[in-house]
């Protein structure tokens, strides 16, 4: 039985790094590598396991992948949802590595998937923000037994930290225990397109890397205090970027839902309800009568482009690579891809 460490921050009772023994981070795709970067600074090393191009909903790992994950100190991830075999493979090959879901943190924004071809008009974000909250909710009763401030926000920013670290734990315990949480049907995974996602996980990172190296703790906040004006300022110019758009939108499949709340923008409807499902003749046709022309259709790099050709209408595409891949991998990629994809938008057809 593979041996888990319980993260007890205040109490002492993790390892600790050394000066002379980096941290060894592992992230399952790089937006939250690069936030790991943010926070860590030059006091550790992180890896990557989604190679440009891959899929994470079904990236097969390899056996660099299964290294570094047994060599890692912390593992930070979004959550099954969207890792589904990056949630097996944690479970054989990540030893006493700290893990830090990023999708159980208490205040991370969760919106329910939409699996219609055709979204409402003037759909109500909050309502389905509300409704996957109480999903998640539902699924961490137990661990609110546990730990009671894990359901509830405070109003102070090292609070807030602390409680970010507090629900880390709950995780941590709950595999200890066996029977940690696979998220896999409540709410849509592409949470890191939610700046304001980013900005509460860069303090939970901080308090997890902490309990790592608590020498550097005030390195980890500040670090993470910065990255925090770094998203913001990115966030605005997105916005300003994006102010006056009006083209309509619709999307390949429904993975910028985050983005779309975040900045306001309307997406009319989705081809396919996932990356692995190609649309079927009857969503075709719905979705092709109900599009205006001149309508954007948000696509990945990886897009078949015999889909857009079978919409047979007046189309523009633009290519968002939302998970970074094509960028550059460095701890600027986090605000590079926010400003990217709303220049992409903005300049659509």
């Amino acid at each position: 039985m593979r041996k888990i460490l319980t993260l007890c921050l205040g109490l002492g009772l993790s390892p600790v790094a050394t000066a002379a023994d980096p941290l060894r981070v592992v992230a399952d795709i790089p937006p939250v590598a690069a936030l790991a970067e943010m926070v860590l600074g030059a006091d550790g090393q992180v890896v990557t396991l989604l190679p440009p191009g891959a899929s994470p909903h079904d990236h097969a790992l390899s056996p660099g992948d299964a290294g570094a994950l047994q060599e890692a100190d912390l593992v930070v991830w979004i959550g099954a949802a969207l890792t589904p075999n990056l949630e097996k493979a944690l479970g054989t090959l990540s030893g006493d590595a700290l893990r830090l879901t990023l999708a159980d943190l208490a205040g991370t924004h969760l919106l329910e998937p939409r699996e219609t071809a055709i979204f409402a008009a003037g759909h109500d974000d909050h309502d389905d923000h509300d409704h996957a909250q109480d999903a998640k909710r539902d699924d961490h009763d137990h661990d609110a037994e546990h730990n009671d401030a894990h359901g509830h926000a405070d109003d102070h920013d090292h609070d807030h930290a602390k409680d970010h670290a507090e629900a880390a734990h709950d995780d941590y315990a709950a595999d200890a225990h066996g029977h940690g949480h696979s998220h896999d049907g409540p709410y849509d995974p592409h949470l890191w397109l939610a700046p304001e996602n980013a900005t509460l996980w860069l303090d939970a990172m901080a308090e997890a890397f902490t309990a790592r190296n608590p020498e550097a703790a005030e390195t980890y906040r500040a670090n993470a205090a910065t990255a925090k004006d770094a998203i913001a300022a990115a966030s605005d110019r997105a916005a300003e970027r994006l102010d006056g758009t009006d083209r309509p939108l619709a999307v390949l499949h429904d993975a910028f839902y985050y983005f779309e709340d975040a900045f306001g923008l309307t997406i009319l409807g989705a081809l396919t309800p996932s990356d692995a499902a190609r649309p079927s003749p009857r969503r075709m046709a719905e979705l092709r009568d109900a599009l205006p022309p001149g309508t954007c259709l948000l696509v990945e790099p990886q897009y078949d482009p015999r889909i857009v050709d079978a919409l047979g209408q007046d189309i523009a595409v633009a290519e968002i690579d939302m998970l970074g891949a094509f960028l550059p991998q460095d701890a600027a990629l986090y605000p590079t891809l926010i400003e990217d994809i709303a220049t992409r938008i903005a300049e659509c057809g």
